[in-house]
This record gives C-alpha cells, sequence and structure tokens, in this order.
C-alpha cells in the first residue's frame, strides 16, 4: 500500500520536514499530490515548506490550492495569512485572517490580525522615518552646496579685491 498510499508520502513529507529536510519534504509531499491531487493536507506542508525555503510564489500557489480545496476551512486561509504576513504583504494578510475568523471565530485568530495592524503600523512609521531622514540628508546637502558656493564666492571676491590691490601698488610704483 506505501507506493500508492497518498497518506503515507505526507506522513514522510511531515518526517523530512520536522528534520529541516524541506527539499524532501516537497517531493514526498509532492508524491502524495500525484497520488490523489484531491488530498488537502500536503498543500499545506508544502506551503511551509516552500515558505522555510524563502520560494514565496511557490509556497503562495500551495496555500491557494490549499483554500481551493477546502474554502469552508479556516486553516488554509490563517496559513496562507501567515505567509503573508511573512512576505510584508500585512494588508493581504489581514484579508486573509478575517476570512478564516469569519468561518470559526477565534482568540489566537483576532490576536494575528492584531500583530499584522501592528505591522502595518511599525511599517508606516519606519517609512514615515525614512522620508523624514532623507529629507533632512537633502537639506543638510543644500546647505552643505550653499556654503560651499558661499566660501567660493568669498575666496573669489578676495582675490578679486587682492588683484585690485596689487594693481593699484603697481601703478603706484610706477
Amino acid at each position: 500500500a506505501y507506493p500508492g498510499d497518498e497518506r503515507a508520502h505526507n506522513m514522510l513529507g511531515g518526517y523530512y520536514f520536522g528534520r529541516q529536510e524541506y527539499e524532501r519534504a516537497i517531493a514526498e509531499y509532492d508524491k502524495a499530490i500525484a497520488i490523489n491531487p484531491e488530498f488537502s493536507s500536503p498543500y499545506n506542508q508544502k506551503g511551509y515548506a516552500h515558505r522555510a525555503l524563502g520560494q514565496w510564489s511557490e509556497a503562495e500557489a500551495a496555500f491557494q490550492k490549499y483554500i481551493e480545496l477546502i474554502p469552508d476551512e479556516p486553516n488554509p486561509y490563517d496559513s496562507y495569512a501567515e505567509l503573508l504576513m511573512k512576505m510584508g504583504r500585512f494588508e493581504d494578510s489581514i484579508a486573509q485572517y478575517e476570512k478564516a475568523l469569519q468561518i470559526k471565530p477565534s482568540a489566537s485568530l483576532r490576536a494575528a490580525v492584531e500583530r499584522c495592524q501592528e505591522n502595518i503600523d511599525v511599517a508606516e512609521h519606519n517609512k514615515a522615518v525614512a522620508e523624514a531622514e532623507r529629507k533632512q540628508q537633502e537639506e543638510e546637502e543644500q546647505a552643505r552646496l550653499e556654503y560651499e558656493e558661499a566660501q567660493r564666492k568669498a575666496e573669489d571676491e578676495e582675490r578679486r579685491r587682492e588683484e585690485e590691490r596689487s594693481r593699484k601698488l603697481a601703478e603706484e610704483q610706477r
């Protein structure tokens, strides 16, 4: 039964996942999916394995298929929301968490939504700080350029005056 049993491949994938052998885990999840494309569990774990490898688009595809297979369960939306939060797509993450909450209200999901909102707030704060720093750098650069221009003009004026004094002194000596 093992070579043709999607559950066995899914469990073996879970074993490799637990050992952080994500590529081997993905290979087993793919075998489970090949045997039974309607078996939802390997899509979820495959998404997490791809996420662990930083393979965002592959993880996203796996979670979207997981949602497609069991749209009336909260876990697919929750799993996808976790990926979106990891990717920094906080508003999209909140939308997925909200879908999960509509199916099954949960304190932990509400806390996840709050974390996403906090991340949005932090991201907006960081963006504002970066913009302020950029403007300050521009102003400092502009001030430096203006100072250098004023310094150059003062030096030019001093040279002109020195040349004028030298010329008058030369005329007086003739």
